[in-house]
């Protein structure tokens, strides 16, 4: 089925996005997202990687541009102080439950134990019972690699590693049409980053719909189906893998590549 006949998961239209209200981060990035693919997003420092991803949830408005979630426009609107918002509270709850986010520093609430931070949410927003959320956070932490012998820890008994697949336990206990991953093991031990792979790559063959922000080129180049390249805030390159990695005569991306240590 091409991308043509699958639905468009999310849909970004000429996003713009400024802190300052003079400096584009964003200037101007049109990406459609559909169903199962896995997009790994790759750039320098600054270039707008972890905005983009915020601009997607709305943990940042977008200052100029449309955003579509399942075929749903999202409302945006001027408040007063004439910044950009969601026109909608109902809208941005929705748009919340159903997309999940996985951070650099994974954001695990400190005074709850591993079981406690993946039954909130389902809970508090999916309002099930803490019987069926619980049921489903044993079976996520089994999934992610962690026993029984972890759902009783706090985030500071356990390694980075261990907290970030927890972090993505929590995240998939929302099931959400859609996973953003913002550089999920750049705040790790390098020994501790193919634990975190190997769980994204096991969702990826579950054809779940993912955006990954990351420097790990060869996951980007075994893993994603497409990889998108930004440069100062816009789209330098877009397209498969074997074409990104191998064929392409982009010269900032290759310029990118060749000074990335990390690709083989």
């Amino acid at each position: 089925m091409s991308s043509k006949e699958k639905q468009a998961v999310v849909s970004l239209q000429n996003i713009k996005h400024s802190y300052d209200g003079e400096t584009d981060i964003l200037k101007g990035i049109s990406v459609d997202a559909y169903e199962g693919d896995v997009i790994a997003v790759l750039g320098g420092s600054g270039c707008g990687k972890s905005t983009l991803l915020r601009c997607i949830n709305l943990l940042e408005t977008p200052t100029h541009g449309e955003i579509y979630f399942l075929n749903e426009h999202l409302e945006l609107s001027s408040d007063k102080k004439k910044k950009r918002v969601i026109k909608s509270p109902k809208q941005l709850t929705r748009l919340r439950s159903r997309v999940g986010m996985v951070f650099q520093q994974f954001n695990l609430w400190s005074h709850k134990t591993v079981l406690q931070n993946i039954i909130e949410a389902p809970i508090r927003v999916l309002k099930h019972s803490k019987a069926d959320a619980t049921i489903q956070a044993k079976k996520l932490l089994r999934k992610v690699g962690l026993g029984e012998e972890f759902e009783g820890n706090y985030p500071s008994q356990l390694s980075g590693g261990q907290q970030q697949r927890v972090a993505i336990a929590r995240t998939m206990a929302m099931d959400p049409a859609l996973i953003l991953f913002d550089e999920p093991t750049s705040a790790l031990d390098p020994t501790l980053v193919n634990e975190v792979l190997q769980v994204i790559t096991d969702l990826a063959k579950e054809k779940r719909t993912m955006i990954v922000v990351t420097h790990e080129m060869e996951f980007a180049r075994k893993v994603a189906n497409r990889v998108i390249f930004l440069h100062e805030g816009l789209v330098e390159a877009d397209g498969k893998p074997q074409e990104i990695f191998g064929a392409s005569r982009n010269k900032l991306l290759l310029k990118f590549l060749q000074k990335d240590a990390r690709i083989t």
